[in-house]
Parts: C-alpha cells; structure tokens; sequence
C-alpha cells in the first residue's frame, strides 16, 4: 500500500514537472521566435516600403539604419561573396598606377579594398575618409555634379573618391573635373535589380539598395550627385554612424547612430527653392542637399555663379572659386 502510494506520488511530481517544462519551453520558445520574426519583418517591411512606396532619398540616413539591423542579424545584402582578406596580389603602388586620366577598376577588384584600406582613408576613425558616388544608366554630367564631387574633394578631403558607374562618364563638365580632382577612382559596376527576390525597377531604388552595399563592403561616406559639402565631416567621423534629425527612426537607437541637428537639408524654411531663391545662413550646416529634380533652376556654370545672390550663389562660389563674395 504504502509503494502504490509512492509510486503514485512520483507519477504526481513527474506529471507537474512536464507540465511546467511544457509551459516554460512553450513562453521561452514564443518570445524568442516572437522577437527573432519581428526583426526580419521590419526589415523587410522597411526595405519593401521604402522601395515601392517612398522617394528613396537616403543620404546618411536609412542606410545606415537598415546597415545596423541587417549587420545585426547577419543578413548578406553583397551582390557577390567577396572575402574580405585581401591576398596582397597587388602593392599599393601596384594599384595606384594609372592607365589613363583616373584609376578605373571593375567591381570588386582587390585594388578597391587595398585602396579604401589603405593610409589614405584610414586615419583612425570609425568611418574611413572615403566618399562614394553612384551613376547609373545614361547621365548627363552637369555642372551641378562637379560641384557636388569637388566640394567633396576640397572640404571632406577624402584619401578617394569612388564614383560607380555603369557608363565611362563624359562631357565638358567631366572633362574639367578631372583636371580639378585628382583622386577620382571609377568602378565599373553592375545595377541591383532584385532584393529578397522582389523585382526592383526604379532607377533611384536600385542606386539606393547599392549605396547600402557600398557602406557594408568599404565604409566611408555616400554623397547624392547633387549634395553640397560646406564643411569637414571630420567630428562626425568619429561616430559609427551619423544620421541627420529629419527621420524619427534616427532618435529610437541613440546609442547606435549619432543624430546630428545641422546636418545636411533640402532647404532652411522647408521649402527647395529657398537657396536658389534667397540668402539664408548655412555656415554651420554640414551640407546642402540641392534636390535640383524639383527646381526651376536646371543649369549652371561658372559664369552663372559669379552674380547669383542667394544661398546656392554663395556656397558654389565657395566651392568653386574659393570664396563667397560675388564677383564683377
């Protein structure tokens, strides 16, 4: 009587404890399969949205912030699996020896990394002093775009510029930036056209999924064609990441992205047209983002510059000539 009563007790004890495992297994497994499918599904919500639904303009911005959680789950976004060892088949001076007017590589190439690795952009900062441009498709070369490239060169003062690009560029305007810049490295390069196996055809898109490659596989600093340098982006290297105060994802990791309130903008009172339009200050902002798709203003040149009173005036002066007055 007394080992049924045992037994019947163990089987009491035994039944409990399966049903407590049952119950902690099932709450633990729950919240983290919860947690782990809620990431990939703001990940690919965000990255669906921002593709059919929005403008895509990332400068620093939702770049870096899909850069985060895509690095932080391990998710590969590179177009091919390059390893990150360089071989050392080429030196640095190897690379750097010139065919023609500029260096030129194809993608990928083992020179791009021994160049964006090298002393040039590397100077101890978490983000290397590497600037990338990408030019997609058949691109007319304006003068607003030498200006965006040069002021890079002459502010941000950067060990390259990396321009990627499906086409040799070409046209007066390139012509004469070549002969202003000398660090320009072109990248022959391949256009996205898919992501997560969903179809990407918008030109914009496709250049927006491949700046968050670029930064993935070199670092540096993305530049839109039309963006303005005005002044080092040196104290904002010295952060992982620096997004400007415009997008309300920014502020939700603060320990992870630096927000920083004069950043670049598409104008000073909210409308586009205002540099073009009038004189607002801007000495303390980062740079200025042109936006030149929605101006009334759709050519420039040096001549057109030297009398122009406004915002825009003052800082391609600056950023051609050296100086802001205007010149008579």
């Amino acid at each position: 009587m007394k080992w049924e009563k045992e037994k019947h007790l163990d089987k009491t004890i035994f039944a409990i404890v399966h049903i407590y495992l049952s119950i902690y297994l099932s709450i633990y497994l729950s919240i983290y399969l919860s947690i782990y499918l809620s990431i990939y599904f703001i990940i690919y919500l965000s990255i669906y949205l921002s593709i059919y639904l929005s403008n895509f303009n990332f400068l620093l911005n939702e770049v870096s912030l899909l850069f985060i959680w895509l690095k932080s789950i391990g998710v590969n976004l590179h177009k091919k699996d390059v390893p990150r060892a360089i071989s050392h088949k080429y030196s640095l001076q190897e690379c750097l020896k010139k065919s023609g007017r500029f260096l030129s590589f194809p993608e990928n190439h083992e020179c791009l990394y021994i160049l964006a690795e090298s002393r040039y952009c590397q100077d101890g900062l978490p983000v290397p002093k590497l600037v990338h441009y990408i030019f997609l498709g058949n691109t007319n070369f304006t003068f607003f775009f030498l200006l965006s490239i040069l002021s890079s060169y002459r502010i941000l003062k950067p060990g390259f510029i990396f321009v990627h690009t499906e086409k040799i560029l070409d046209g007066k305007w390139w012509d004469h930036l070549l002969e202003l810049v000398p660090n320009i490295v072109i990248i022959e390069t391949t256009r996205v056209t898919r992501i997560f196996d969903k179809p990407v055809e918008v030109v914009q898109h496709q250049a927006d999924i491949m700046r968050i490659q670029l930064l993935m596989e070199f670092g540096g600093i993305y530049m839109d064609t039309d963006e303005l340098a005005l002044k080092s982006f040196d104290p904002l290297r010295v952060y992982p990441i620096t997004l400007g105060p415009c997008r309300l994802d920014a502020r939700i990791i603060p320990e992870l992205i630096h927000v920083e309130r004069l950043f670049a903008f598409a104008g000073f009172s909210g409308k586009v047209h205002d540099f073009f339009d009038k004189v607002a200050g801007w000495s303390q902002r980062y740079g200025l983002h042109l936006y030149i798709r929605l101006q009334k203003i759709k050519k420039s040149d040096p001549e057109h510059i030297k009398k122009l009173n406004s915002t825009y005036g003052q800082i391609a002066r600056l950023i051609y000539y050296g100086k802001t007055e205007m010149i008579h």
